[in-house]
C-alpha cells in the first residue's frame, strides 16, 4: 500500500513538473512571437515629434475595417494596433524619445487638442493619407508635397508659418483658422479644391488663387489681406472677409452662382465698393446677403448697381462717393496696336456717324474717352503713347483707321475684333502679317510699305481697293475671292510671283510694277483702264479678246516676245486722241514687234516696231479666243487647249501660213498636241473658228 501511494504521489511529481514547464515553453513561444511582430519593411510611415514622458492621444483610421498598424515610441519594441475605416478611440502612447512612428496603410488621423505635446507631424513616406486633423496643437510648418492623396486639412489653431502643398492634389477642403503668424498662402493648382478657411490669420497678408475652378466657399474672416485678387473664381458660391483690412478686391466677373458676400469692417472706399458690385452676378436675394457695413465708403457708395441686379445690402449707400470709371462697353469692338512702349504714334480715326463715342487705353493708362465723326481728323494726326506698355487700344464703332508713316514703331495690329472696319490705311510702318479675315466689310487697304510677309482676306468681302506697293517680301497674294475689286497696287513687291484674283473681273487700275511676276492674266479683266506692269519679269500675257475701255499701259523692261507684244496690241480699244500713250521700251524684241497694229487703233507708242519678229498668218486672223484655254508649255514643249466643245477641231500654223499640226478635242473640249520638231518662233492656234499666237522656244 505504501508502495502504490509513493508511486502515486511520484506520478503527481512529474505531471506537475511537465505543467510548469510546459507552462514556460509556452509563455517562451509566446514571447518570440510577439517580438517577430513589426511592420513590413516598405510600409507608410507618419513621424510625430511629441513631446518627452508625456501621454499622447491620436485616433486613425484606413481604407477598410481590420487594417494593422504598428506604432512605436522610439524604443525597440512595436504596438500592434487594429484600425477600421471610421476613427474609433483613441491611441495613447508615451514617448521617451520624442518621436513617435505610425507604421501602416493609414488614410485618416487626428490628433487634435494635443496642444503642446505635437509639435510637427511628417507624412512625406505616407503617400495613402487623405486627411489630417491636428487642431489645437504646436505645429509651426507643414510640408505636404509629397501627399496628392491628401482631400481634407484642418489644421486650425496652431502656429503654422510655413505651408506647402502638392500642386494638382486630391485637396478638397482646408481649415486653417487662427495661424495668427500664417503670413502667405499659395493655391495653386488645386484644381479640386472646393473650400478655404483661413479666419483669424491676423498676419495673413498674401494669398495665391490659380487655377482653383472648383472653389466654391472662401472664409477669409478677421485677416490682415489688404487687397484680395480671386477674379479667376468662377465657381465661387460664398465669400467672407468680414473684419480684414481690404482696401481693395477684385471680383469674379462670371461666378454665377456667388449668393454671399461678406465684407463688413474693412477698409474698402466708395470706388473699391463699387467694383465688387460690378462684378456680382444677378440674382434674386430674399433677405440681405451683401454685407457692408464699417467701410470707408459705406455712405457714399452705389449700392443701386448691387441692387439692381438682386442682391440686399445691409447699409445704404447714396452713390456721391466715387465718379462712375470710364471703361467701355463689354461688346464694344476694338483695334490693338502693337507698338513701341512710350512713343509716339499718329492715328486717326473716323466712325459711321458724327459725334461718335469712342473709348482709348494707352497701355497702363485708365481708359479715355473721344468724340470722333464720320471724317477722319483734319490736319495733323493726334498722337497716342502706350503707357508703360506695348499696345493701344481703340474701343468703339471705328469704321475707319489711318495710322501711317509710323515706321518701326508700330509693327503689328489686329483688327479681327472690329468687323466694321471700311477704311484701314497702315502704309509705311513695320507690319509683318495682316489678318483681315474678320473684315468683311473693308473697303479699302492701304498696307504699303511695309515689310508684309502675308495677307490674308476675307472671303466675299466689300473690297474695292488694295495698295500693298513695295512690300519687298511678300511672295503671294491671294485675292481670289475678291468680286467687287477695282483697283490693285502691288508694285514693289519683288518677291511676289503668285497673283490670284479670279472674280476680280471689276478691276480697273492694276499695277504690277517691279514683281518677279512672269505671267500675267487679265483674259477676264475687259474693263481694265489702266495696265502698268514696268520692271516686272513678265514672259507671257493671258488677254482678253479685246480691252473695252482701256486707256493706258506700261510694259516696259519685261521680257515679252514680238509674238507677245503683237497679242497685246491686237486687244486695244481704238481711240480718237493720241494722248494715250503705249509704253513698250525694255523687252527683248520691241523693235521688230508689229506697233502698227497699236498705232492705226490711235495709240502713240515710245518705241516703233517693224513689224518683222512675229508676222501674221496668211488669211489667219489673230484674235483671241474667249473663253478658250490655250497653253503652251515650254518645258515639255507642247500647246494644250481646254475648255472648248468636244470634237472640235485644232489647227496648229506658222506665221507663214503653213499648218504644221491638226488634232481634234476629247469628250471633255480639250487635247494636248506635241511640238517636238517644231523651229523655235511664233505659232497661231485655231479652233472653233478663233486663234491664239504662242511662241516656242
Amino acid at each position: 500500500m505504501e508502495l502504490k501511494l509513493n508511486q502515486k504521489m511520484k506520478q503527481n511529481y512529474f505531471l506537475k513538473k511537465w505543467s510548469i514547464l510546459s507552462l514556460l515553453l509556452t509563455l517562451f513561444v509566446g514571447n518570440a512571437m510577439a517580438q517577430t511582430q513589426i511592420p513590413p519593411e516598405n510600409a507608410p510611415l507618419i513621424k510625430m515629434t511629441v513631446a518627452k514622458n508625456k501621454k499622447v492621444f491620436v485616433k486613425f483610421a484606413a481604407n477598410k475595417d481590420n487594417t494593422l498598424i504598428w506604432l512605436n515610441n522610439g524604443g525597440d519594441g512595436f504596438q500592434q494596433v487594429t484600425i477600421n475605416s471610421t476613427m474609433g478611440a483613441s491611441q495613447s502612447f508615451t514617448s521617451t524619445s520624442g518621436a513617435m512612428y505610425v507604421y501602416g496603410n493609414v488614410t485618416k488621423m487626428d490628433c487634435s487638442k494635443q496642444f503642446a505635446k505635437i509639435t510637427a507631424i511628417d507624412a512625406s513616406k505616407s503617400k495613402l493619407i487623405e486627411e489630417i486633423t491636428a487642431e489645437k496643437c504646436h505645429l509651426a510648418a507643414l510640408d505636404l508635397l509629397a501627399n496628392t492623396n491628401i482631400k481634407k486639412l484642418k489644421c486650425g489653431y496652431n502656429n503654422i508659418t510655413s505651408l506647402k502643398l502638392a500642386p494638382n492634389s486630391e485637396l478638397q477642403e482646408i481649415d486653417l483658422n487662427s495661424n495668427k503668424e500664417l503670413a502667405e498662402v499659395n493655391f495653386s493648382d488645386q484644381t479640386k479644391l472646393e473650400k478655404v478657411s483661413v479666419n483669424e490669420c491676423r498676419a495673413l497678408t498674401t494669398m495665391v488663387f490659380k487655377n482653383n475652378p472648383a472653389l466654391k466657399f472662401l472664409y477669409m474672416n478677421g485677416t490682415g489681406m489688404q487687397k484680395l485678387d480671386i477674379s479667376a473664381l468662377s465657381a465661387l458660391e460664398q465669400f467672407g472677409g468680414y473684419g480684414s483690412k481690404l482696401m481693395a478686391a477684385k471680383f469674379p466677373e462670371n461666378a454665377k452662382n456667388l449668393s454671399v458676400v461678406s465684407l463688413q469692417s474693412n477698409l474698402l472706399d466708395a470706388c473699391a465698393l463699387d467694383d465688387i458690385f460690378r462684378a456680382l452676378p444677378t440674382m434674386k436675394a430674399t433677405e440681405p446677403n451683401l454685407g457692408i457695413e464699417d467701410n470707408k465708403g459705406t455712405a457714399t457708395c452705389n449700392t443701386k448697381i448691387a441692387k439692381d441686379k438682386g442682391w440686399i445690402p445691409d447699409a445704404e449707400g447714396d452713390g456721391t462717393g466715387c465718379a462712375t470709371p470710364i471703361v467701355p462697353p463689354a461688346d464694344a469692338p476694338v483695334i490693338t496696336l502693337t507698338v513701341a512702349s512710350n512713343l509716339d504714334i499718329k492715328v486717326k480715326l473716323a466712325a459711321k456717324r458724327d459725334n461718335t463715342k469712342i473709348w482709348v487705353k494707352e497701355g497702363n493708362a485708365e481708359f479715355k474717352e473721344k468724340i470722333i465723326n464720320s471724317f477722319l481728323e483734319p490736319g495733323d494726326a493726334p498722337v497716342y503713347k502706350a503707357i508703360d506698355a506695348t499696345t493701344i487700344q481703340f474701343y468703339g464703332d471705328i469704321t475707319q483707321i489711318e495710322c501711317k508713316f509710323n515706321g518701326k514703331r508700330f509693327n503689328a495690329v489686329d483688327l479681327s475684333k472690329n468687323p466694321l472696319l471700311e477704311v484701314v490705311d497702315v502704309s509705311h510702318n513695320a507690319l509683318e502679317t495682316l489678318d483681315l479675315t474678320a473684315n468683311a466689310k473693308l473697303k479699302v487697304l492701304k498696307s504699303g510699305l511695309n515689310i508684309l510677309k502675308a495677307v490674308k482676306f476675307a472671303a466675299n468681302s466689300d473690297l474695292e481697293e488694295v495698295e500693298l506697293n513695295d512690300n519687298i517680301s511678300l511672295a503671294a497674294i491671294d485675292l481670289s475671292a475678291q468680286s467687287k475689286l477695282n483697283t490693285l497696287n502691288v508694285s514693289g513687291c519683288q518677291a511676289l510671283s503668285t497673283l490670284k484674283y479670279e472674280m476680280s473681273d471689276a478691276i480697273q487700275w492694276l499695277d504690277v510694277s517691279e514683281t518677279n511676276l512672269q505671267k500675267l492674266d487679265v483674259e477676264y479683266l475687259s474693263v481694265l483702264l489702266n495696265l502698268n506692269a514696268h520692271h516686272a519679269k513678265l514672259t507671257a500675257l493671258k488677254l482678253p479678246r479685246s480691252f473695252a475701255k482701256l486707256d493706258a499701259v506700261n510694259v516696259s523692261n519685261n521680257s515679252l516676245d514680238a509674238c507677245e507684244l503683237n497679242k497685246l496690241y491686237r486687244t486695244l480699244p481704238t481711240v480718237k486722241h493720241s494722248t494715250n500713250r503705249l509704253v513698250i521700251n525694255g523687252n527683248p524684241e520691241t523693235t521688230i514687234s508689229y506697233t502698227k497694229i497699236a498705232t492705226d487703233k490711235g495709240w502713240k507708242v515710245d518705241v516703233e516696231g517693224d513689224g518683222t519678229g512675229c508676222e501674221n498668218p496668211t488669211s489667219i486672223e489673230a484674235t483671241e479666243a474667249a473663253g478658250i484655254s490655250i497653253d503652251y508649255n515650254a518645258a515639255t514643249r507642247k500647246v494644250t487647249v481646254s475648255r472648248t466643245k468636244a470634237n472640235a477641231k485644232v489647227l496648229v500654223y506658222a506665221t507663214n501660213g503653213t499648218k504644221i499640226a491638226d488634232a481634234r478635242t476629247n469628250a471633255e473640249g480639250a487635247c494636248t498636241i506635241a511640238l517636238d520638231n517644231a523651229a523655235n518662233g511664233c505659232y497661231i492656234l485655231v479652233v472653233n473658228g478663233v486663234n491664239r499666237s504662242f511662241v516656242v522656244k
